[in-house]
C-alpha cells in the first residue's frame, strides 16, 4: 500500500517531503543519522580530501596557467621568427627576382650581340668567299696568261734557236773567209808592225765581214789600269750586240795579260756595257800565261785560223 502511494507521488511532492521531513528524521532517530553519515561517507569526499583536490587543482591550474604563458610566449617567439622567415624570404625573392630579371636583360643583350656579331661573320664570310672566288678567277686567268706567255716564249726561244743556228752557220762562213783573210795579212807583213796588222785587221772585219771595229780611247784618272792616271788604248769589235775586245801584239806575257784585264774592266766600267769575249793574238805566248788567261776568260790566239767567233 505504501509503496503505491509513493509511487503515486510526484517528483515535486517528493522534493517536498524530504525538505520538510528529512531534517527532522536526522535530529530525531539517531540510526538514521549514522547511517546517513556512512552512506555520505562513502559517497561524499572529506573536507581534506576536497582540501587536498582543490589544491592539487590549483597547482594544476597554475602549471596549466604557466605553461599556456610558455606556449603563448614561444608561439611569439615562433610568430616573430616566422615573420623575420618570411621577411627575409621576401626580400630574398625580391632579390632573386631583380637578380633574374638582370640576368634576363643580359641575356637577352648577349643574344643580340651574338647576333650581331653571327650577321657580322656571316658577312665576313661572303666577303671572304666573294674575294676567294675573286682570287681564283684571277688565279685561274694569269694561269691561263701564263701558259699562254710560256708558249709564246717556247715559240720565241724556239725561233732564237732557229736564227742562232741559222747565225751561227752564217758566222761560221763569215769566219773562214775572214781566217783565210787574216792568213793572208799575216803572211802579208809578217807581223812586223803591229799598228800596220790591226789597221789592215780593222779593214778586212769592216769591209769584207760587215763587223764594226772602233777604238777605245779613254782617260783613266783614279789609275786603276796603269796604276797612275793615263791614256787607256783598246780594239772592240761590235756585231749586233755583241761586243768583243781584242788586243794585237807581237808576245805575250803574264804582265801584259793582266793589263788587258784591267783595260776590259775600265772599258765596261766606263761605257756601261758588257764585254762578251776577250781576244789576245800574239804570235808568241810565254807557256806561264797560258794558266792564267784561262783563269781571266781571255782567249790566247797564234794563228789567224784559230779564232772562232
Amino acid at each position: 500500500m505504501a509503496n503505491e502511494r509513493n509511487m503515486s507521488l510526484t517528483e515535486e511532492e517528493i522534493r517536498e517531503l524530504i525538505a520538510n521531513e528529512f531534517p527532522r528524521l536526522i535530529t530525531q532517530n539517531t540510526e538514521i543519522r549514522y547511517e546517513l553519515i556512512g552512506v555520505m561517507s562513502e559517497t561524499f569526499a572529506k573536507k581534506e580530501d576536497i582540501t587536498a583536490i582543490l589544491n592539487e587543482l590549483r597547482q594544476m591550474r597554475e602549471e596549466s596557467e604557466r605553461q599556456r604563458v610558455e606556449f603563448r610566449e614561444e608561439m611569439q617567439v615562433l610568430r616573430e621568427e616566422s615573420n623575420q622567415l618570411r621577411e627575409e624570404s621576401e626580400q630574398r625573392w625580391v632579390e632573386f627576382r631583380e637578380e633574374m630579371q638582370v640576368l634576363r636583360e643580359e641575356s637577352n643583350q648577349l643574344r643580340e650581340e651574338s647576333e650581331q656579331r653571327w650577321v657580322e661573320f656571316r658577312e665576313e664570310m661572303q666577303v671572304l668567299r666573294e674575294e676567294s672566288n675573286q682570287l681564283r678567277e684571277e688565279s685561274e686567268q694569269r694561269r691561263v696568261e701564263f701558259r699562254q706567255e710560256m708558249e709564246a716564249q717556247r715559240e720565241e726561244s724556239n725561233q732564237l734557236r732557229e736564227e742562232s743556228r741559222a747565225s751561227r752557220a752564217y758566222l761560221d762562213d763569215e769566219l773562214k773567209r775572214f781566217h783565210h783573210t787574216v792568213q793572208g795579212l799575216g803572211a802579208r807583213w809578217g807581223l812586223q808592225s803591229e799598228e800596220a796588222f790591226r789597221n789592215g785587221l780593222a779593214a778586212i772585219l769592216t769591209d769584207e765581214l760587215g763587223f764594226r771595229v772602233e777604238r777605245y780611247e779613254g782617260y783613266d784618272d783614279s789609275g786603276s789600269v796603269f796604276g797612275q792616271p793615263e791614256q787607256v788604248e783598246m780594239d772592240v769589235i761590235i756585231r749586233n750586240s755583241s761586243v768583243i775586245a781584242i788586243e794585237i801584239k807581237s808576245s805575250v806575257s803574264r804582265s801584259d795579260l793582266s793589263l788587258f784585264q784591267r783595260k776590259v774592266a775600265f772599258f765596261e766600267q766606263t761605257e756601261n756595257v758588257t764585254v762578251n769575249r776577250k781576244f789576245f793574238i800574239s804570235p808568241f805566248v810565254d807557256p806561264n800565261a797560258v794558266g792564267l788567261a784561262a783563269r781571266m776568260g781571255i782567249e790566247l790566239y797564234t794563228h789567224s785560223l784559230d779564232i772562232i767567233i
